[in-house]
């Protein structure tokens, strides 16, 4: 499956579909590889870095609604965190309106900029790692469909 690879919180945010539209420099790709993005489903990797409070205030409200105070800390980072259906692509500033108050808090929405609309999006039950590569790279459908594994114990002394 392909992947693309988002700073948190916006990696779990568009995985979790509290945003709807990851805002970006550049088009989504018709074709990769002979497959084509729109309609596809595809997986979200959360890069290592974490966007902190200077990105906005809104942002950072939306972060404690959702998982409470100290977000930065406890967001997965370095793995798949979910994935969603890629539905559309379009030029920022032309429906730039109806988008509301929190996609706009959401997004960078400067003009010239594009907007990769998800839909079906699912949050796996843990985050798999792995590794994440700038632009659209490959990630095991395995990897993603099997069982969770279980969460690790602490060894007794």
């Amino acid at each position: 499956m392909l992947c693309i690879s988002l700073w948190q919180p916006w990696a779990s945010l568009w995985a979790c579909g509290a945003k709807i539209h990851e805002t970006r420099a550049w088009p989504v790709p018709a074709k990769i590889d002979g497959r084509a993005l729109l309609g596809a489903t595809i997986a979200i990797h959360a890069a290592k870095r974490v966007e902190r409070a200077e990105a906005g205030a809104r942002l950072a409200e939306i972060c404690r609604a959702r998982w409470g105070a100290g977000w930065e800390r406890i967001l997965p980072r370095g793995a798949v965190v979910g994935t969603g259906r890629l539905t559309a692509c379009w030029r920022t500033g032309e429906r730039y309106r109806s988008i509301g108050a929190d996609e706009e808090a959401l997004g960078n929405w400067s003009p010239g900029r594009y907007a990769w609309q998800l839909a079906d999006a699912k949050p796996l039950l843990r985050p798999v790692p792995w590794r994440g590569q700038q632009g659209w790279f490959e990630v095991s459908d395995d990897a993603l469909t099997a069982p969770p594994a279980a969460p690790m114990q602490r060894a007794l002394p």
